[in-house]
């Protein structure tokens, strides 16, 4: 069984049914990809960030790494980036 994290939150493949589902819950990924992040708790705003992010200044993307701060990333506009624990500290010293 494949095992991986989806917003912070520990999914498996199902090869049967050719599927990721929530280990916990054992429902779809694709049923429900508007999930909390597994993290802070919070959901995503409306405009598809990380609510615990919010609007970074000069920043294409970013991933709050959702508990894990080495899959943390930010893309800035100048094409600029910074991941781990560094992307971990430039969010929560800006929000």
């Amino acid at each position: 069984m494949a095992k991986a994290k989806y917003r912070g939150h520990d999914i498996e493949y199902i090869y049967e049914n050719d599927n990721w589902i929530f280990s916990d819950t054992k429902t779809s990924v694709s049923e429900n990809k508007n999930i909390k992040c597994g993290n802070c708790g919070k959901p995503q705003t409306s405009e598809d960030h990380d609510d615990c992010i919010g609007s970074l200044k000069n920043v294409l993307n970013a991933c709050c790494g959702h508990g894990n701060s080495n899959e943390a990333y930010i893309q800035f506009s100048d094409k600029s980036e910074i991941r781990g624990i560094d992307a971990v500290k430039y969010i929560k010293e800006r929000q």
